[in-house]
């Protein structure tokens, strides 16, 4: 349903639907006007992670690896040479480099 909304408005939906007796209602649609538009397309890879953390993560050793992956790239980063405002312009990368 929503890529037949989209094709036909031709552009990005939000939809609102219901369902009574098994059949779909569309009950609005609206343009998405923060859609981002993204030359490339990140690609989400594990197999680094799974090495130290394998199985399910929990909540609590997510966070704690993510801070600690944080603060290790920020000093990477730093130990590069990189300057403080480029760094802190990449600081939404660098606090969810696990997702």
């Amino acid at each position: 349903m929503a890529l037949k909304v989209q094709s036909f408005k031709g552009m990005p939906m939000d939809i609102e639907f219901g369902i009574e007796k098994n059949k779909v209602y569309l009950l609005q649609a609206r343009p998405i006007t923060n859609l981002k538009k993204y030359a490339e397309f990140n690609v989400w890879d594990n197999s680094n992670i799974v090495e130290s953390y394998s199985g399910v993560t929990t909540p609590l050793t997510f966070s704690f690896i993510r801070r600690a992956y944080f603060a290790v790239y920020w000093q990477f980063c730093q130990t590069i040479g990189l300057d403080k405002k480029t760094i802190l312009k990449n600081k939404y990368v660098l606090e969810n480099m696990l997702g």
